[in-house]
């Protein structure tokens, strides 16, 4: 018996070749044993039939996702079938702890060694007969794809793709994808010098409309710049916030959707009225109003709310001498904020209690925060660019101030005759609609410079030697002219501000100082040969109403204390006069 097995044994490859798997020894040597029983040959072939029949696989994993439908062919006929979810296929490892169970079932009348041999040649010939054919499922749909013709959707000019908050559908994406198909990927270049051209021209008309027809429009390029950067500041803060609204929107919707009414919009047109006028501000309110509607989602109602917000700013400091001024403003504001978000919510109606609580909550933050920064940034703005607002010039006019008190102590006729010369800028300023406060002030400082050699001028000669008789006549114009660029220095080192260090170089003009002239042409052993240039301040004549101001007071006030016999009508003359002699 030995020798037969071990014959069998040297076949056992080509039998485990015959089955398609390599059976166990142990398995092996029991089929020996029994002669390969015909009888539980037709046991195994039962189970065998039983599963594979309803079709083994050999992982879930290859019907995910699952398919609608599967076409299963049957080898050798090449007969197709169609089968649909729940499909009926048996897992491979499902199928052997199923198979074991089963094949207990069915060889109960054996024993138990032929039952446990049964049972492991039946998991061990259990494979899957069912597996997905890739390459015919790739070739049947290219030829399916060949055979569909597309699908076109029209889609009109302006119409809507997809509304916000509204679920995306397949059609809605498609329509999406060929929108951007259409459009290349340098869109937003493209975007971008669109909308740069067109602040270019916008800006552009802007400034040449301003300098023609606004009377106290400035061209300086500092105030140019002082105007751009404001812009810019508004628009790129405004920016930041609307998208900070975006991102708290996903969270706190009705948040994120009225945080637009919390931007400080009439900050940039405070400040330009501030410094550079009425007529200035307004014009920043418009365009800054107009440049932060081009980034929100309803530009038309919310340019409305911030054209207002901007003017409401400029009004609040129309004539603003304190710095708790500008925390009114900013309550105005917030109140006419507040008035607007009413109104946009009953055109948006319906719309719920907490939406118009928030929205006017926002809407009153947006106006004191505009009031606080436009409170912190003031001096910061006349620190950087050297301006002084009304309420820098209440301090300049407070005669404390320590430039004042030494002017007081050295040159006490020039400080009377700035004191006097003040009094009379600030009554004529009023008159002819100037600003007082710059005027009065300009006034007060215009001839610091005298402070440096304040015995040269007159006002201060107490009956004393004139130091003038023992310099030559283009010595002493030297000193007078030397006094003016003294002041300017001064004025900048005590940080006065430009405004009023441009009065002190104009507030002579280009005037000769005639007295030293004619005495050096009296001198000169050849007249001619005197140069009139060398006896004129160097100017520029007065460039503003304050300006002017100052250079004709200070010649009148001057003049009139020549006067032996003043009355009101030889003053009246005088002046007359002196007005004459400066326009000529």
């Amino acid at each position: 018996a030995t020798a037969p097995y071990k014959t069998l044994l040297d076949h056992k490859p080509e039998f485990d070749a015959f089955l398609g798997v390599i059976v166990p020894k142990p398995t092996f040597h029991l089929l020996a044993k029994n002669e390969f029983s015909p009888y539980l040959e037709a046991m195994v072939s039962q189970v065998l039939t039983q599963f594979l029949r309803q079709g083994v696989i050999s992982s879930r994993a290859i019907l995910k996702p699952e398919p609608r439908e599967i076409l299963v062919r049957r080898l050798p006929s090449r007969q197709e079938t169609v089968e649909r979810p729940p499909f009926a296929f048996i897992e491979l490892e499902e199928g052997r702890k199923s198979a074991a169970g089963y094949c207990r079932d069915v060889a109960v009348e054996v024993s138990p060694s032929d039952r446990w041999l049964v049972c492991d040649l039946t998991q061990s010939l259990l494979v899957p007969n069912v597996s997905p054919n890739w390459a015919e499922t790739h070739e049947r749909q290219q030829a399916r794809l060949q055979e569909l013709k597309p699908v076109y959707f029209r889609v009109k000019r302006g119409e809507m793709l997809v509304r916000e908050g509204e679920r995306i559908t397949p059609l809605h994406l498609v329509k999406l994808q060929a929108q951007t198909k259409i459009y290349p990927r340098s869109r937003g270049v493209l975007i971008f010098l669109g909308l740069f051209l067109c602040l270019a021209v916008l800006l552009g008309v802007s400034y040449q409309l301003a300098r023609i027809t606004l009377r106290r429009f400035s061209t300086r390029l500092l105030d140019l710049i002082f105007v751009a950067v404001l812009l810019l500041a508004n628009t790129v803060i405004n920016k930041g916030l609307l998208v900070l609204g975006d991102n708290v929107s996903r969270n706190l919707p009705l948040v994120g959707h009225n945080l637009v009414y919390v931007l400080p919009q009439g900050l940039a047109a405070i400040l330009a009225a501030m410094f550079l006028g009425l007529e200035t501000g307004v014009g920043v309110a418009c365009l800054g109003a107009l440049f932060t509607a081009l980034v929100v989602d309803k530009p038309f109602p919310l340019f409305i709310y911030f054209v207002i917000a901007g003017l409401m700013g400029v009004w609040g400091v129309k004539s603003c001498r304190r710095r708790n001024a500008l925390i009114q403003t900013g309550l105005c504001i917030g109140l006419a904020n507040m008035a607007l978000v009413a109104t946009f919510k009953l055109l948006e109606f319906p719309f719920t209690g907490n939406d118009l609580l928030i929205g006017e909550a926002f809407a009153l933050g947006g106006g004191v925060l505009t009031g606080i920064l436009a409170l912190g940034l003031t001096p910061i703005m006349e620190s950087s660019f050297s301006y002084s607002s009304n309420i820098r010039l209440l301090e300049l006019l407070n005669l404390d101030q320590p430039v004042l008190r030494e002017l007081m102590l050295i040159a006490p006729g020039t400080y009377h005759h700035s004191m006097v010369v003040g009094q009379m800028v600030e009554a004529a300023a009023e008159t002819i609609g100037a600003n007082p406060m710059l005027a009065k002030a300009a006034a007060f400082y215009h001839d610091i410079g005298k402070i440096k050699k304040p015995a040269y001028f007159v006002e201060n000669q107490t009956g004393g030697e004139n130091k003038h008789e023992k310099l030559a006549p283009s010595m002493s114009s030297l000193i007078l002219i030397s006094h003016v660029k003294d002041g300017v220095d001064l004025a900048r080192k005590h940080r006065l501000g430009e405004n009023i260090a441009d009065i002190i170089r104009q507030h002579h003009g280009t005037n000769l100082i005639n007295y030293f002239f004619h005495k050096a042409k009296t001198q000169a052993a050849e007249p001619n040969q005197v140069k009139m240039e060398d006896y004129r301040y160097p100017g520029p004549r007065p460039q503003t109403k304050e300006a002017g101001l100052v250079l004709l007071a200070d010649q009148v006030e001057a003049a009139s204390r020549t006067l032996t016999d003043p009355t009101p009508a030889r003053i009246q003359g005088m002046v007359q006069k002196i007005i004459n002699n400066v326009f000529a």
